[in-house]
Protein backbone atom coordinates (compact mmCIF):
# COMPACT_ATOMS: atom_id res chain seq x y z
CA UNK A 1 0.00 0.00 0.00
CA UNK A 2 1.41 3.70 -0.94
CA UNK A 3 2.20 5.38 2.15
CA UNK A 4 3.00 9.31 1.91
CA UNK A 5 3.45 11.36 4.92
CA UNK A 6 0.41 14.20 4.88
CA UNK A 7 2.31 17.15 6.57
CA UNK A 8 0.90 19.64 4.11
CA UNK A 9 -2.07 18.35 2.18
CA UNK A 10 -3.59 19.76 -0.87
CA UNK A 11 -6.59 21.94 -0.11
CA UNK A 12 -7.98 24.94 -1.80
CA UNK A 13 -6.21 27.49 0.75
CA UNK A 14 -3.56 29.20 -1.73
CA UNK A 15 0.51 28.93 -0.58
CA UNK A 16 3.18 31.64 -1.26
CA UNK A 17 4.28 30.80 -5.07
CA UNK A 18 7.76 29.67 -2.59
CA UNK A 19 5.81 27.45 -0.47
CA UNK A 20 4.01 25.90 -3.21
CA UNK A 21 7.02 24.95 -5.08
CA UNK A 22 9.02 23.48 -1.92
CA UNK A 23 5.63 21.60 -1.42
CA UNK A 24 5.60 19.78 -4.41
CA UNK A 25 9.41 18.86 -4.86
CA UNK A 26 8.42 17.07 -0.88
CA UNK A 27 5.60 15.80 -2.28
CA UNK A 28 7.58 14.19 -5.48
CA UNK A 29 10.76 13.29 -4.17
CA UNK A 30 8.88 11.22 -1.01
CA UNK A 31 6.82 9.40 -3.81
CA UNK A 32 10.44 8.68 -5.87
CA UNK A 33 12.30 7.54 -2.94
CA UNK A 34 9.53 4.93 -2.30
CA UNK A 35 9.86 3.31 -5.68
CA UNK A 36 13.90 3.52 -4.84
CA UNK A 37 13.29 1.47 -2.32
CA UNK A 38 12.14 -1.63 -4.50
CA UNK A 39 15.65 -1.28 -6.10
CA UNK A 40 17.58 -0.88 -3.13
CA UNK A 41 15.91 -2.51 -0.31
CA UNK A 42 18.76 -3.47 1.26
CA UNK A 43 20.06 -0.33 1.99
CA UNK A 44 19.70 1.52 5.48
CA UNK A 45 17.76 4.21 5.04
CA UNK A 46 20.17 7.01 5.63
CA UNK A 47 21.98 5.69 2.26
CA UNK A 48 18.82 4.95 0.32
CA UNK A 49 17.98 8.55 1.00
CA UNK A 50 21.37 10.26 -0.44
CA UNK A 51 20.92 8.14 -3.05
CA UNK A 52 17.35 8.86 -4.11
CA UNK A 53 18.28 12.46 -3.51
CA UNK A 54 21.00 12.04 -5.83
CA UNK A 55 19.10 10.07 -8.63
CA UNK A 56 16.06 12.96 -8.05
CA UNK A 57 18.03 15.85 -8.26
CA UNK A 58 19.92 14.25 -12.25
CA UNK A 59 16.14 13.72 -13.48
CA UNK A 60 15.38 16.00 -15.92
CA UNK A 61 12.54 18.74 -14.80
CA UNK A 62 9.87 16.82 -17.24
CA UNK A 63 10.06 13.00 -15.14
CA UNK A 64 10.42 14.86 -11.83
CA UNK A 65 6.93 16.76 -12.93
CA UNK A 66 5.31 13.34 -13.81
CA UNK A 67 6.34 11.81 -10.27
CA UNK A 68 5.16 15.43 -8.63
CA UNK A 69 1.66 15.06 -10.61
CA UNK A 70 1.48 11.35 -9.49
CA UNK A 71 2.12 12.57 -6.03
CA UNK A 72 -0.37 15.09 -5.78
CA UNK A 73 -2.94 12.46 -7.37
CA UNK A 74 -2.34 10.10 -4.45
CA UNK A 75 -2.11 12.90 -1.68
CA UNK A 76 -5.86 13.95 -2.99
CA UNK A 77 -7.04 10.34 -2.95
CA UNK A 78 -5.74 9.59 0.81
CA UNK A 79 -7.18 13.08 2.15
CA UNK A 80 -10.30 12.50 0.31
CA UNK A 81 -10.59 8.92 2.08
CA UNK A 82 -9.64 10.02 5.65
CA UNK A 83 -12.42 12.49 5.05
CA UNK A 84 -14.92 10.08 4.23
CA UNK A 85 -13.83 7.51 6.54
CA UNK A 86 -14.17 9.52 9.56
CA UNK A 87 -17.66 10.70 8.24
CA UNK A 88 -18.48 7.18 8.19
CA UNK A 89 -17.26 6.37 11.86
CA UNK A 90 -19.76 9.83 12.69
CA UNK A 91 -22.43 7.79 10.97
CA UNK A 92 -21.97 5.04 13.16
CA UNK A 93 -21.21 6.70 16.70
CA UNK A 94 -24.34 9.44 15.93
CA UNK A 95 -26.45 7.08 18.66
CA UNK A 96 -24.67 6.45 20.81
CA UNK A 97 -22.70 9.65 21.70
CA UNK A 98 -25.87 11.43 24.36
CA UNK A 99 -24.49 14.96 23.85
CA UNK A 100 -26.75 18.26 23.55
CA UNK A 101 -25.64 19.70 20.40
CA UNK A 102 -24.42 18.71 16.88
CA UNK A 103 -21.10 20.91 17.68
CA UNK A 104 -20.29 18.97 20.98
CA UNK A 105 -21.02 15.68 19.31
CA UNK A 106 -18.55 16.21 16.53
CA UNK A 107 -15.92 17.98 18.68
CA UNK A 108 -16.10 14.64 20.76
CA UNK A 109 -15.77 12.13 17.71
CA UNK A 110 -13.11 14.61 16.36
CA UNK A 111 -10.71 14.25 19.52
CA UNK A 112 -11.34 10.09 19.69
CA UNK A 113 -10.66 10.44 15.65
CA UNK A 114 -7.33 12.39 16.29
CA UNK A 115 -6.07 10.22 19.01
CA UNK A 116 -6.77 7.37 16.45
CA UNK A 117 -3.39 6.16 15.27
CA UNK A 118 -3.00 6.05 11.09
CA UNK A 119 -3.56 2.31 10.91
CA UNK A 120 -6.73 2.48 13.54
CA UNK A 121 -8.08 5.37 10.95
CA UNK A 122 -7.38 3.06 8.12
CA UNK A 123 -9.83 0.01 9.66
CA UNK A 124 -12.59 2.66 9.14
CA UNK A 125 -12.01 3.60 5.78
CA UNK A 126 -11.81 0.38 4.49
CA UNK A 127 -14.53 -0.76 5.91
CA UNK A 128 -16.06 2.31 4.35
CA UNK A 129 -14.85 1.33 0.90
CA UNK A 130 -15.41 -2.21 0.97
CA UNK A 131 -19.24 -1.76 2.06
CA UNK A 132 -22.30 -0.70 0.07
CA UNK A 133 -23.36 2.81 1.27
CA UNK A 134 -26.49 2.08 3.47
CA UNK A 135 -24.48 4.23 6.42
CA UNK A 136 -26.53 6.41 8.32
CA UNK A 137 -27.00 10.12 6.73
CA UNK A 138 -24.69 12.74 7.62
CA UNK A 139 -25.67 16.33 8.88
CA UNK A 140 -24.54 19.57 7.03
CA UNK A 141 -22.16 20.79 9.52
CA UNK A 142 -20.74 17.34 9.80
CA UNK A 143 -19.76 17.63 6.14
CA UNK A 144 -18.66 21.30 6.77
CA UNK A 145 -16.44 20.44 9.76
CA UNK A 146 -14.93 17.73 7.47
CA UNK A 147 -14.25 19.55 4.45
CA UNK A 148 -12.80 22.54 6.81
CA UNK A 149 -10.64 21.26 9.38
CA UNK A 150 -7.81 20.44 6.94
CA UNK A 151 -7.50 23.95 5.85
CA UNK A 152 -7.58 24.66 9.43
CA UNK A 153 -4.72 22.12 10.18
CA UNK A 154 -2.64 23.38 6.66
CA UNK A 155 -2.96 27.02 8.48
CA UNK A 156 -1.85 26.01 12.03
CA UNK A 157 -0.48 21.98 11.98
CA UNK A 158 0.08 22.06 15.93
CA UNK A 159 -3.96 23.94 16.75
CA UNK A 160 -5.92 21.56 19.20
CA UNK A 161 -8.99 19.95 18.00
CA UNK A 162 -10.95 22.02 20.64
CA UNK A 163 -9.88 25.24 19.18
CA UNK A 164 -10.70 24.04 15.75
CA UNK A 165 -14.07 23.19 16.73
CA UNK A 166 -14.52 26.36 18.24
CA UNK A 167 -13.55 28.11 15.25
CA UNK A 168 -15.83 25.72 13.17
CA UNK A 169 -18.88 26.78 15.44
CA UNK A 170 -18.32 30.28 14.89
CA UNK A 171 -17.53 30.24 11.11
CA UNK A 172 -20.90 27.97 11.07
CA UNK A 173 -22.93 30.18 12.77
CA UNK A 174 -22.03 33.44 11.11
CA UNK A 175 -23.09 31.64 7.57
CA UNK A 176 -26.09 32.52 5.67
CA UNK A 177 -28.53 29.59 4.51
CA UNK A 178 -26.99 30.68 1.11
CA UNK A 179 -23.79 30.27 2.03
CA UNK A 180 -24.87 27.09 4.19
CA UNK A 181 -26.54 25.80 0.86
CA UNK A 182 -24.01 23.06 -0.42
CA UNK A 183 -23.71 21.49 2.67
CA UNK A 184 -26.98 21.21 3.02
CA UNK A 185 -27.78 19.60 -0.27
CA UNK A 186 -24.84 17.14 0.54
CA UNK A 187 -26.76 16.20 3.56
CA UNK A 188 -30.31 16.21 2.11
CA UNK A 189 -28.77 13.83 -0.86
CA UNK A 190 -27.08 11.49 1.64
CA UNK A 191 -30.49 11.33 3.26
CA UNK A 192 -32.28 10.91 0.22
CA UNK A 193 -29.93 7.74 -0.21
CA UNK A 194 -30.59 6.47 3.05
CA UNK A 195 -34.11 6.65 3.03
CA UNK A 196 -34.47 4.81 -0.65
CA UNK A 197 -32.36 2.30 0.47
CA UNK A 198 -34.48 1.78 3.93
CA UNK A 199 -37.31 1.48 1.54
CA UNK A 200 -35.40 -0.98 -1.07
CA UNK A 201 -34.71 -3.36 2.31
CA UNK A 202 -38.27 -3.12 3.28
CA UNK A 203 -39.66 -3.41 0.00
CA UNK A 204 -37.75 -7.16 0.05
Amino acid sequence: MLTIVLHKPATTVDFLAAEQEIYRREIGFDLFKQGCRQFFSYMPEDDLERVALAKWRALPQEERDAWIEKSRQETRKLIRQMQLGFQYYCSLKIDSEKLSTPAEFVQKLSEDWANMTIEQKQVWVDDFLTKSDKAPPMSAFVYFTAERRPELKLVDPNGCFSDQNKILRAEWKAKSIPERQKWIDLADRDRERYEGELNASSAQ
